[in-house]
């Protein structure tokens, strides 16, 4: 792992004695900044990864509850009225032929 120096400003590699090679400066703290940095960015991966699914997961619920409703519209509706409901439940809850618009 290569941190910056605080006293000097140098990029160095981290090697076992954690000094800087130049000024022998500790590079306890540049450590511990990295770690916190890595840390960050894993968690704010996960972050975005979590609300992908769970965009996804709504997406998929918001389907399945309309053609749920549509089949119900469809059976419990006879004549006329069953078509003129449909096309307006469609319209409601974005779908059409099945496909969200």
């Amino acid at each position: 792992m290569k941190v910056t120096c605080e006293y000097c400003g140098a990029y160095v590699e981290v090697t076992e004695p954690a000094v800087c090679p130049n000024c022998a400066a500790s590079l306890a703290g540049p450590i511990e900044k990295a770690k916190l940095d890595a840390r960050a960015q894993i968690e704010k991966a996960a972050a975005i990864e979590k609300e992908r699914r769970d965009a996804d997961y709504e997406d998929r619920l918001l389907e399945t509850l309309g053609a749920v409703a549509l089949a119900a519209v469809g059976g419990s509706v006879a004549g006329g009225k069953s078509g003129f409901l449909g096309r307006l439940l469609r319209r409601l809850i974005g779908i059409h032929g099945g496909r969200k618009r």
